[in-house]
């Protein structure tokens, strides 16, 4: 049987020559292979195909002749009991060779011995054990020190065995574990089946494990002792901190103090600066009202007026971030026309040199909403402005329209846009974008913040977009008033 097997197996060469042939001759292969497939399905049916053509001719001539031929008979019986009989063979054979190839293909190495070691099968795996062209005849050629007494217990009890062994090489000795197993004949002889597993993974895996424990205990006893020093550490170290936290306490108080002084004075300043800027700009409107006065006189004048309003802007600011801090900030939420919220605040705008590139969108019948008039109005000055000093080019479009219970208020601009890194201190006192712009930009960083926190008392919150066609739109929704 060790012959016929490496007669039948010559899988290596073979492998490696396919591997060198040409196309042609692999399409040749190819074809020569489809021939046999169909020689084989010829050799299937051929047999069928003859007992059938007996039988049929037994009865055509029982029907042409009115003869019966008792012998025709005999031997189509026999004949189709031979085809059983073949047909059971061959689907026996295909079965062993089912089992055959299962064997052939285990990664492990396999055989099937004698209870003296002598090896009667073996599968490629378990030949590549030795050297190419070297045949393994007895177990107790491949494996060293390998105990005969395992293969005698295997037989004559009858029962599996594990054991380990070793294979030695030149290098070093390779532990395996052996399966042995009983396999009894038809004749009652007893072989044994054995299946070797490679131990050397194994075992490298458990030294580094053992290693791994050695070295994880040392650090343990290592911590150990780190930890009674360290705990010794905190105890100087909270010590320390509690005196320390102590004088944070005092000094920040101090700077609660001194911050509170700080918006006192701010609220004072900027309340010492309303009445003066107020009066500058209705002495500023009553000049500009005069007919008879030069060009040159008029626009020297509307400047004025500009940095008046935008100082008392700044002051009314100012004075609103004061009344949020201190809570005391309130608003006069009412059912609130957008029309004519607009149509003042357009009024506004008209006088701005920018104000042929402000576009409002309004959508026809739009109901009342719950704000608060001036806030409202704040809050889209800040905006626009915002979008006209930072996008200095294009429209600036202010959209709104009804969708539901709500009323949506977009502020879009196409400038620029926001930093991605920036994005997050939008709506933070006393944020800009760069201050280096601080001399061609006006502003001090308020504009988003105020809009934040008025929306905030009107239940709605602001929110930043970064359209894909770059710029940047600013939205809020305010809510339908009742009975709308």
């Amino acid at each position: 049987m060790k012959q016929d097997y490496h007669v039948l197996n010559p899988l290596p060469s073979l492998f490696t020559s396919h591997l060198a042939e040409t196309k042609d001759k692999e399409m040749n292969l190819y074809q020569r292979r489809l021939e046999t497939g169909r020689s084989v399905q010829i050799q299937k049916v051929l047999p069928i195909a003859l007992v059938l053509a007996l039988f049929w001719f037994v009865l055509a001539n029982l029907r042409l002749t009115g003869n019966f031929s008792i012998v025709g008979v005999w031997v189509s019986l026999l004949l189709g009991l031979m085809l059983i009989i073949r047909l059971g063979i061959r689907a026996g054979e295909a079965e062993l060779n089912k089992y055959w190839e299962l064997f052939k293909n285990l990664a492990d190495p396999a055989f099937i011995c004698e209870a003296t070691g002598k090896i009667i099968l073996s599968n490629p795996a378990f030949q590549r054990l030795e050297n190419p062209g070297e045949e393994i005849q007895t177990l107790l050629s491949v494996f060293a020190e390998f105990p005969e007494s395992a293969l005698r217990n295997v037989s004559e009890k009858k029962i599996s065995e594990a054991l380990e062994v070793k294979k030695s090489s030149s290098e070093r000795d390779i532990p395996y574990l052996l399966s042995l197993t009983p396999l009894e004949t038809e004749s009652r002889k007893v072989l044994i089946a054995g299946v070797a597993h490679n131990l050397s993974h194994q075992i490298t895996q458990r030294n580094k494990i053992q290693s791994a424990y050695e070295e994880l205990r040392a650090v343990h006893l290592q911590l150990e002792e780190l930890n009674d020093d360290l705990e010794d550490k905190v105890a100087e170290r909270t010590a320390t901190l509690e005196e320390a936290y102590s004088r944070l306490e005092e000094q920040n108080k101090s700077l609660q103090e001194l911050d509170q002084l700080k918006s006192d004075f701010v609220s004072m300043v900027s309340h010492e600066l309303r009445n003066p800027l107020n009066n500058l700009g209705g002495g500023l409107e009553l000049m500009l009202a005069r007919t008879r006065r030069r060009v040159k006189d008029k626009n020297t004048l509307g400047l004025m007026q500009n940095e008046v309003r935008r100082l008392t802007r700044f002051v009314e600011s100012i004075l609103d971030v004061s009344a949020i801090e201190a809570g005391s900030l309130k608003l006069d939420i009412a059912p609130l026309s957008l029309d004519l919220v607009f149509e003042h605040i357009t009024q506004y705008w008209g006088a701005s040199e920018n104000v042929d590139r402000i576009k409002v969108e309004l959508q026809p019948g739009l109901p009342k909403v719950r704000a608060a008039k001036d806030a409202l109005e704040s809050i889209l000055l800040h905006l626009v402005d915002n979008a006209l000093k930072y996008a200095p080019d294009g429209s600036v479009i202010v959209s709104v329209k009804q969708q539901k219970r709500q009323v949506i208020i977009d502020v879009r601009d196409f400038g620029p846009g926001i930093p991605e890194e920036k994005r997050s201190l939008l709506f933070g006192r006393f944020q800009r974008l760069d201050v280096k712009d601080s001399q061609s930009v006006y502003g001090y960083g308020l504009g988003l913040y105020l809009s934040q926190r008025m929306l905030e008392q009107m239940d709605s919150t602001l929110t930043f977009e970064a359209p894909s066609d770059g710029g940047a739109r600013f939205s809020f929704k305010l809510k339908v008033a009742k009975n709308e």
